[in-house]
């Protein structure tokens, strides 16, 4: 009986025994990655929307918006929408998106 019982809990004690070590590994993995730089838009540089067309370029910033004239109007873009993109800054609001 003994026996029987030890071939059932041998592999439950060898996994739960390798659970720590696992996540200890995963977090060692996120700590080595570095975390990404700062946007620092700056007034002049072209945004492009969701898709990668240009918008405009920037005409200021206050606060955690930049602002750009389009159609003759000055529109507010939020620079937690900002990232880097393949062809430069690129807002994750699609040009219908920004009012």
């Amino acid at each position: 009986m003994e026996f029987a019982m030890l071939r059932i809990l041998f592999p439950i004690l060898a996994i739960a025994a390798m659970v720590p070590v696992a996540g200890s590994a995963l977090a060692q993995d996120d700590a080595a990655t570095p975390a990404a730089a700062p946007l620092t838009p700056k007034v002049g540089q072209v945004v492009r929307d969701a898709k990668g067309r240009r918008l405009a370029a920037i005409e200021s910033i206050r606060g955690d918006s930049v602002y750009v004239i389009m159609d003759m109007r000055m529109y507010r873009i939020p620079t937690s929408t900002l990232s880097m993109g393949e062809k430069g800054l690129q807002t994750s609001l699609n040009r219908s998106d920004i009012n």
